[in-house]
């Protein structure tokens, strides 16, 4: 996905780092179309000039069952572009973009957020300090 996003004209920078191979326990289809709607966000936001930051990495999960303590967290840190005056709570509404982004389905962030809960994981949107945004995507890990 990454790949095509950069070859996109105006296209922010994208920087990922992970620190070893992450496996999530997930359906593939299911979890492209969370990223698809969450990438489609970031780009939209971050423009030409901006630099979105994907970094991944395996966690310990404290309020894991035992046998099933490791998470895959995602971290996705973009400007916010437009949409810093909206509170994250705001953005993941269905239909709250629809006049900003009519090309994002109505529903599309709040799909995403339903897949990784359906997929035993999590989404949660934060505001940074300096305006910018971060989605967080937690997901289980499987060796």
């Amino acid at each position: 996905m990454l790949s095509s996003l950069r070859g996109e004209q105006d296209a922010p920078r994208y920087l990922l780092r992970i620190s070893e191979p992450l496996t999530a326990r997930s359906d593939k289809r299911l979890l492209s179309q969370a990223f698809d709607a969450l990438l489609f966000f970031t780009h939209r936001c971050s423009g030409p000039e901006g630099t979105a930051r994907i970094d991944g990495r395996r966690v310990e999960d404290p309020l894991a069952e035992p046998g099933e303590a490791d998470r895959v967290l995602i971290s996705i840190r973009f400007p916010a572009g437009a949409f810093g005056d909206r509170e994250p709570a705001q953005v993941l509404e269905p239909y709250a973009l629809r006049q900003s982004l009519p090309e994002l389905g109505a529903n599309a962030l709040a799909a995403a957020a339903g897949i990784l809960r359906g997929q035993g994981g999590g989404l949660d949107l934060h505001q940074e300090r300096g305006g910018g945004l971060e989605w967080l995507i937690h997901l289980p890990f499987v060796e």
